[in-house]
C-alpha cells in the first residue's frame, strides 16, 4: 500500500512540474506573439519615417539644383469669399495630381509660388512608393511656413471642397496647419532639426468626419524652415499600413495619448477583452526597452511603448485562455503518465 502512495505523490509531483513548465511555455509563447506583432508595427513605422526624412533631406541638399520650368495648374472653379486661390496641377507639373490653396496676394509668376511648385513636383512621386508597397495611396499635404501656400494630395473631391468651403477654406487650412504646428513646437527647434520627424496624434476630420493622424518633416533651407511635409494616416487604414493585415485575437495599438485604439474593426470578437485592457492604460509601458506584463484581476496585460510615434502595443488574455492551453496539453500527455 506504501508503495502504491509514494507512486501516486510521484505522479501528482510530476504533474505539478509539467505544469509549472507549460505555464512558463505558455506565458513565453505569449510573449513572443506579442513582440513579432509589436514589431512589425515598429518596423513599418520606422521604414515610413525613414523615407519621409529621407526625401526632404534629399531635397535639402539638391535645393540649388531645383530649376527648370513649372507650369501652374489649371484653375479651379470656386466661390468667393475667402483668400485663397484653388488650381490643381497636371501631369506636366506633377507626377500625381495635387491640388493648391495659395493665397489670392500670390502671383503664379512669383520666384515664391515656382519654388514651392518644384517642391510639390519633387515630392509628388512618394506616394506612389506606398502604393507598391501595400496597395494604398498615401496621401498628405506640404504647406509654406508662412501659411501662404498648401498643396493636397489627392485633391479633394467636388463635395469635400464643397465641405471645405463651408467650413471655411482660411480655417481649414488653419485647422490643418495648426494640428502640426502644435506638434512640432513640443520639441525645442534644435532638437527638430536634429530628429526631423514628429508623429501628430488622431484628430476627427472637420471635413471627412474621420479619425486622422500624421507624420510630418519640416524641409529647411540655409538654416530656416520653408516648408513642412505631412502625410496623412486614416485610422482606420492603419492595420493595412502598420500591421500588414495581420489579426492576432486580443493584440491592439494604442495613440501616443492613449485616447483612440488604432486599426480595429469594429465589433471584433475580442473587444470585451480589449475593453477591460483599457481601464488599465494608465499603467501600460512608458520606456520602450522591454515588454512589461501585468495581472490585472482575471487578464493579463503584456505592453510596451513604440518609440517614434509613441505607440502603445498591447496583447491581452484571460485565466481561460491560460486554463485551457494547460488542459490541452496535460490531457494530451495523461496517457504518458499513467
Amino acid at each position: 500500500m506504501g508503495g502504491g502512495v509514494a507512486a501516486t505523490l510521484t505522479v501528482i509531483a510530476f504533474s505539478l512540474a509539467s505544469a509549472t513548465m507549460l505555464l512558463s511555455s505558455f506565458f513565453n509563447e505569449r510573449q513572443n506573439q506579442f513582440q513579432v506583432h509589436r514589431d512589425r508595427v515598429k518596423a513599418n513605422a520606422d521604414r515610413s519615417q525613414a523615407r519621409l526624412k529621407q526625401t526632404v533631406e534629399s531635397y535639402e541638399l539638391l535645393w540649388h539644383m531645383h530649376d527648370g520650368d513649372v507650369k501652374a495648374g489649371r484653375r479651379y472653379k470656386k466661390k468667393a469669399g475667402h483668400n485663397y486661390a484653388i488650381s490643381i496641377t497636371g501631369p506636366n507639373t506633377t507626377v500625381t495630381p495635387a491640388m493648391l490653396f495659395s493665397s489670392r496676394g500670390n502671383d503664379v509668376a512669383d520666384e515664391k509660388i515656382k519654388d514651392f511648385i518644384r517642391l510639390m513636383r519633387d515630392l509628388s512621386p512618394a506616394p506612389l512608393l506606398r502604393y507598391r508597397d501595400v496597395g494604398y495611396f498615401l496621401g498628405g499635404f506640404v504647406y509654406s511656413s508662412d501659411r501662404q501656400l498648401l498643396a493636397l494630395s489627392p485633391p479633394l473631391n467636388s463635395q469635400s471642397l464643397n465641405r471645405v468651403e463651408a467650413f471655411g477654406v482660411t480655417e481649414y487650412i488653419n485647422f490643418e496647419i495648426d494640428q502640426v504646428e502644435k506638434a512640432l513646437n513640443n520639441s525645442l527647434p534644435e532638437m527638430m532639426r536634429k530628429k526631423r520627424m514628429v508623429w501628430v496624434p488622431p484628430y476627427m476630420s472637420p471635413i471627412t468626419g474621420e479619425l486622422i493622424g500624421h507624420y510630418a518633416a519640416p524641409i529647411y533651407c540655409r538654416g530656416e524652415k520653408i516648408a513642412v511635409v505631412v502625410a496623412t494616416v486614416p485610422l482606420k487604414k492603419f492595420k493595412l499600413l502598420f500591421q500588414d493585415s495581420i489579426e492576432q485575437k486580443g493584440f491592439f495599438v494604442l495613440s501616443s495619448n492613449l485616447e483612440h485604439v488604432l486599426g480595429r474593426e469594429m465589433e471584433a470578437a475580442d473587444d470585451k477583452l480589449v475593453a477591460s485592457a483599457l481601464e488599465y492604460k494608465t499603467s501600460f509601458d512608458k520606456s520602450g526597452r522591454r515588454p512589461v506584463i501585468t495581472r490585472q484581476g482575471s487578464i493579463f496585460i503584456y505592453s510596451q511603448l513604440i518609440p517614434g510615434p509613441n505607440w502603445v502595443a498591447v496583447y491581452v488574455f484571460d485565466w481561460h485562455a491560460v486554463i485551457l492551453s494547460l488542459k490541452n496539453h496535460l490531457l494530451a500527455a495523461q496517457p504518458w503518465y499513467f
